[in-house]
């Protein structure tokens, strides 16, 4: 998994994902919150894209029903 991550994020904002310490910047964690006072740590930066790369091993499998197979 790939994340970018803005350093330079501007404060908190509500339901939007950060990167934030809980304990020193070893125990990294990913969050969204709706207010200041429920997040634990500090705030290392705001979550701007996330990608998960495609690999042929994640392709589904057949489910035995036509209705979902013809999908995949």
């Amino acid at each position: 998994m790939v994340c970018v991550v803005e350093r330079d994020h501007g404060g908190f904002k509500a339901r939007k994902f950060f990167l934030f310490s809980e304990g020193g910047e070893e125990e990294l964690s990913i969050g969204a919150f709706n207010e200041f006072e429920e997040m634990k740590g500090e705030i290392l930066g705001e979550v701007m894209l996330t990608q998960v790369p495609w690999v042929s091993s994640m392709k589904s499998t057949k489910t035995g029903f036509l209705e979902s197979d013809e999908y995949c």
